[in-house]
């Protein structure tokens, strides 16, 4: 029997503020998952939109799924994209007699003889980096050889070695294609026969299986990303990808009936009371954050809707927040299937059990999006401190003070917002070894146990810190005083 003994940090507070200046994404409604492009008799392609743009970008990965119809021609191609100004193949996917091809910087790069079976999905990736002398090609996770041929393009004067991908150039999907005078023009003999669903751009060379159920960051698995021609994406429930982590973002509106102003601190916890009642089991809640909406971010964002409007006249006492929600489904479950269900659970409002107090989200404003991990780092915005991340244990009535966020990556100094005077916030650090046993990831145990043993209305997990065997024993020997107190004129971070 193995044991894993790790010792870890825990941060209690009750008052997290932490989150980006701006949170206005695209609402549930755009996401793509659960649905694919079926190219198909009618259909032949998509097309990125011209304001989606592809940057020079000096590495990249791309991951889509495939699925061929068993009367697909030898010759197809699954993406292509075109360098804006020299008419070669700057990037693309898709096979030739037999063979899967890959473009780069208009070479092609071919496997031995390899068909992809039929009638089912397959999980393929392309990743590349300025200092690698060719693209590298995943199926399933796992690495296809892959030699370079003599590429059909003429482009004599780019090497596959090139430096960077072009910037801003024409992307389809289901079809090569070419320009004429800025306009695209497929061609016929490149379209693919089957289905196409997932694609996504990062601007960074990844191991793939991390990012096998995320969303990219440059090209995106969304509506709003895709001129769909005349192929609206169909559902397909046969494509299922299963993910734990997933970041919500949203706004939401408190009504008060007594005309009293929320606070900052009372609407994160009562938001963090609304999520624990409305979410499944199994969704677990590492992290909330909560800020107001500025009158600039909700003049951009057109915040304000017809549910909205209804709420405003029988309650003209209200206040808005942004709130960042980071989840962790445990088991993993369908990306498609979490989004649907976040979305559905959201739009229940919410009654304070005092009776003063009601939480209602706007529905366009839910966005969920599955994430490499949890432990990314969270930027706090302008004017926004979060609790400090190593104090042990102290109170704190300040309104100032200079800090370091545990989810940032330097110190700011700038308004703290804590809570009434007659409410005091403490902060522990808690450390201990632990044992699990069995084969599973143990922060993603820990952090469960954590989530589910303490109590919801008092205590929250700040941060979560596994250290190994050799690093625990020197913070051991190098820990701080058991317990510190900090004055009420200022914050001291303990290091």
């Amino acid at each position: 029997m193995m044991f894993s003994q790790k010792s870890l940090n825990v941060f209690i507070t009750l008052s997290l503020l932490c989150s980006p200046a701006s949170l206005t994404e695209q609402g549930a409604g755009l996401s793509l998952w659960g649905s694919v492009a079926n190219f198909t008799s009618g259909c032949s392609h998509w097309t990125l939109k011209p304001q989606v743009s592809i940057p020079a970008l000096q590495e990249f990965t791309v991951c889509l799924s495939l699925k061929l119809e068993a009367l697909s021609p030898s010759t197809w191609t699954a993406f292509m994209y075109r360098h804006p100004e020299v008419q070669y193949a700057e990037l693309g996917f898709g096979a030739k007699q037999g063979r899967l091809v890959v473009w780069l910087c208009g070479a092609e790069w071919i496997t031995a003889d390899l068909a992809l079976p039929v009638s089912q999905w397959h999980s393929l990736c392309l990743t590349w980096a300025h200092t690698k002398d060719r693209p590298a090609l995943f199926i399933e996770g796992k690495p296809i050889e892959m030699s370079e041929a003599h590429s059909l393009d003429t482009a004599p004067s780019v090497h596959p070695s090139c430096r960077k991908l072009a910037p801003n150039g024409t992307l389809t999907l289901g079809a090569s294609h070419y320009l004429v005078d800025g306009n695209i023009n497929i061609i016929p003999f490149t379209r693919l026969l089957g289905s196409l669903a997932q694609f996504r751009l990062w601007g960074r060379e990844q191991e793939v299986t991390s990012l096998r159920c995320t969303e990219g960051d440059f090209v995106k698995w969304e509506k709003d990303n895709w001129d769909t021609q005349v192929c609206a994406p169909l559902s397909d429930r046969s494509l299922q990808c299963e993910w734990s982590f997933y970041k919500v973002r949203l706004m939401f509106a408190i009504i008060r009936s007594d005309g009293n102003k929320t606070e900052l601190y009372k609407a994160r916890d009562i938001a963090h009371k609304w999520l624990r009642k409305v979410l499944p089991t199994g969704f677990y809640l590492p992290r909330v954050s909560v800020f107001e909406v500025t009158r600039s971010s909700t003049e951009d964002s057109h915040v304000q809707t017809s549910h909205e409007d209804q709420v405003v006249r029988w309650a003209p006492s209200y206040d808005r927040f942004h709130c960042l929600v980071h989840i962790n489904v445990i088991p993993p479950l369908d990306v498609a299937a979490v989004q649907s269900e976040m979305y559905t659970n959201l739009r229940i409002p919410y009654d304070d059990p005092s009776g003063v107090l009601q939480l209602h989200a706007d529905p366009d404003s839910i966005h969920t999006t599955p994430v490499e991990s949890l432990t990314a780092t969270t930027i706090s915005p302008p004017g926004v401190v979060t609790s400090p991340s190593t104090v042990t244990p102290a109170i704190s009535k300040t309104t100032t003070s200079s800090t370091k966020s545990p989810f940032t990556s330097a110190a700011t100094t700038s308004g703290f917002t804590a809570g009434p005077s007659s409410v005091s916030e403490l902060y522990f650090e808690v450390r201990m070894n632990v044992s699990i046993t069995g084969d599973y990831d143990p922060e993603e145990i820990l952090s469960t146990w954590l989530n589910t043993s303490l109590p919801d209305d008092t205590m929250m997990v700040l941060a979560l810190q596994m250290l190994p065997k050799d690093r625990r024993y020197r913070v051991n020997r190098a820990a701080t005083p058991s317990a510190q107190h900090l004055s009420s004129g200022n914050i001291t971070q303990f290091l």
